[in-house]
This record gives structure tokens, C-alpha cells and sequence, in this order.
């Protein structure tokens, strides 16, 4: 059996576990999607082929996209195509991230590993992502987390210093947060600290808010 009958079989099997949990069964590029009322939850499994095609590493990563958030930021750029905008996430991370006391990273080289690998899948999401889901679900638990600047955790869960600042202004924008200007002046602060390449187009979007 060559890899790419291995990988259908784990993703047919590790969807159906997550579907027990109201993702969608199929993948899709790979991807579970679990909608929710502000946006959509997403499961990744990412493949690294071993040497010489024999076999593979499997890890998850996931993402979660507030539509508002990302309608308020990309709306118009021209740097990202339409599909990209639609496709764009506001949080997102790998599992190793979220786990210290092991390497979340599984290797299947027959297809009689993939059932002890998704147990294993699944055990990991189980414990780290959906209480990761459940929390970061609540828009203002992002926004703590993003506008928290020198906390180098919030670090892993964007691209960009300058990608964070936007996604922790717009959020507060949609929060009607009082203080804006505040946090706005805080940010500049800190990316011109960082020499933040990013640094012109925060201010651009800034502006954009303020009109």
C-alpha cells in the first residue's frame, strides 16, 4: 500500500472521530472544518514523507477564523486574492506548541499503524485542542492574548508582530472598545521598537479604522 492510500485511510478514520465532535467528516486539502456562530474551527494534519517515500510523519495543526476579523483586515488589500481573503485565519497554531511533555508527531510506515496513530490523533486533539477551541472560540480571549505584546507565548499564534497588532485593533474596533487610540499608540511604540518591517501597514489600517 503506497503512502497515498495510507493517508486516505487516516483521514477517513481520524473524521470519523471528529465528527463525533461536530467537525465535518471528509477532509478537505487535508482539513477538518468545525463552523461556529462567528466563524469556522479548523484540524489540519500535515504529512512529512520519510526517506524514500517509505512511509510518513503525521502532525496536526489547527486555526480558527473570525469572520469579522478577517472581513475588517483584508477587505481591501491588494496583496491577497479573493480566495486568500476568504481562506485567511485569525489564530493558528501546531500542536507541538501547545505540548511540552511530548513530541505530537506520529510515523506510519504500513497500514497497521494507523490505527494506534488515530487513537494517538485523536487522544492529542482531545487534550489539547479542543479546550484550546473551547477557549479561544471567545473573541475577547484572542484579543487578550494578542494585545498582551511582549507575552512571547501570543507570539506563536500569528505570522507577523505587525499581523497581531492589526488582529488585536480590529478586534477591539469590533468591541467597541473606548480605548483604542490607547492600544493603537502602544503598538506603534512596540513595532518601531522591534523594527517591525509590517510597522506601514499597521498605521495604514489604523487609518482605515479612524475614517
Amino acid at each position: 500500500m503506497n503512502n497515498k492510500e495510507l493517508k486516505k485511510i487516516l483521514l477517513d478514520n481520524f473524521g470519523i472521530k471528529l465528527s463525533t465532535l461536530g467537525f465535518d467528516e471528509k477532509a478537505k486539502w487535508q482539513s477538518f472544518v468545525r463552523a461556529f456562530h462567528e466563524g469556522r474551527e479548523v484540524v489540519h494534519l500535515s504529512f512529512i514523507t520519510l526517506t524514500y517515500d517509505k512511509g510518513f510523519d503525521v502532525t496536526i495543526d489547527i486555526a480558527i477564523r473570525f469572520e469579522n476579523v478577517e472581513k475588517l483586515i483584508n477587505w481591501d488589500s491588494d496583496l491577497l486574492t479573493e480566495k486568500e481573503k476568504k481562506g485567511s485565519y485569525t489564530i493558528w497554531t501546531i500542536l507541538r506548541y501547545l505540548s511540552r511533555k511530548r513530541l505530537c508527531k506520529y510515523s506510519i510506515y504500513s497500514e497497521k499503524d494507523i490505527w494506534s496513530v488515530v487513537d494517538s490523533l485523536f487522544e492529542d486533539y482531545c487534550e489539547l485542542w479542543e479546550p484550546f477551541f473551547n477557549k479561544y472560540r471567545l473573541i475577547k480571549n484572542v484579543h487578550a492574548l494578542f494585545s498582551d505584546m511582549n507575552n512571547k507565548e501570543a507570539w506563536r499564534y500569528s505570522t507577523t508582530h505587525s499581523n497581531r497588532a492589526k488582529k488585536s485593533i480590529a478586534i477591539a474596533y469590533l468591541l467597541n472598545q473606548a480605548n483604542i487610540e490607547e492600544q493603537i499608540s502602544g503598538w506603534l511604540i512596540f513595532l518601531r521598537d522591534k523594527e517591525e518591517l509590517g510597522i506601514n501597514d499597521f498605521i495604514a489600517f489604523s487609518k482605515r479604522l479612524n475614517k
